[in-house]
């Protein structure tokens, strides 16, 4: 459906556009339609699902005291642009993505539950309870459609594959069994088709990860070569999961928000020119090879 005066004031307001998880699903053609005619609005602006829910659900309850929804807003999105989970989609990226890929992905919000309380309150007096919003990894547009979400975690693999990892953060456990998060700080993939013949195989992806130790659980300090190594191993498994969940989802959906059909093409143009069929129906068959060699750089840990 169109979009409403006040919905404008509403946008201009806060500065950038949440869209429920039904609209997503039917569609986001007229909300992008809307904002390439608004004359008050832009291209830039930042884009995000809420998901399980409604935007009004975010922006009238999200917050409290001095502190509303574009304040709540406003520090995740500095956060976003920081760890590197979630790059900031704004429509342009959208429109831009789908007329070359067919597919986009769109920063998800997850609208944090009403604490529960011991005896419900008065209907009549009770006042909406404030709620919390946080990022949870992307939501995925096959043809204007939302149809899937990838984690955080995934999303993580996302910024390695588009070379834009930022200084996102990796759980692990040390060889003796203790937490440690390590952040990387710079990482990236090259990659390259796989012909046999003139048949496209597959698709190899190296993957190259730098990182540093930012917390450590452990009652003693790492100062081993046998720790680093075990933390290394841990952090190329873990990475290489993301990577492939985020590639299998692609292949599943038949979704190439990945675009990785540009990338494939620039490698050989002369061999692309060759393909029988379209990369979209090839791309479920697709072998993936998957590499990862991480490094540990920094040691963070103030212990």
């Amino acid at each position: 459906s169109d979009v409403c005066s006040s919905d404008l004031e509403l946008l201009k307001f806060i500065g950038r556009l949440l869209m429920g998880e039904k609209l997503a699903e039917d569609g986001i053609e007229s909300v992008l339609a809307y904002i390439c005619r608004a004359p008050d609005l832009r291209l830039d602006m930042p884009l995000f699902v809420v998901r399980g829910g409604t935007a009004e659900d975010a922006v009238m309850s999200v917050g409290s005291g001095d502190k509303g929804i574009c304040d709540v807003m406003h520090i995740i999105e500095q956060d976003l642009q920081r760890r590197g989970e979630n790059s900031i989609t704004t429509a342009a990226d959208v429109l831009r993505d789908t007329a070359r890929c067919g597919s986009s992905l769109i920063c998800a919000l997850e609208l944090g539950k009403a604490s529960e309380t011991t005896e419900p309150p008065e209907a009549e007096e009770a006042e909406p309870e404030a709620r919390s919003v946080a990022p949870l990894g992307y939501a995925i547009l096959r043809e204007g459609k939302l149809c899937r979400y990838l984690t955080s975690e995934q999303a993580i693999g996302v910024g390695l594959l588009k070379n834009a990892p930022g200084r996102a953060t990796v759980e692990l456990r040390d060889r003796h069994g203790d937490a440690a998060v390590l952040e990387l700080n710079g990482g990236g993939c090259r990659i390259r088709p796989l012909w046999e013949g003139e048949t496209l195989r597959g698709v190899e992806i190296a993957c190259e990860a730098r990182a540093s130790l930012l917390e450590h659980g452990g009652r003693g300090v790492l100062n081993e070569t046998e720790d680093f190594d075990y933390l290394t191993a841990r952090l190329e498994s873990k990475l290489a999961g993301y990577l492939s969940a985020a590639l299998q989802a692609s292949k599943e959906l038949k979704a190439d928000y990945l675009c990785l059909a540009e990338t494939l093409e620039r490698a050989d143009p002369a061999a692309w020119r060759g393909l029988d069929r379209e990369f979209i129906d090839l791309l479920p068959e697709l072998e993936l090879q998957i590499t990862v060699s991480a490094r540990l750089n920094q040691m963070n840990d103030m212990k």
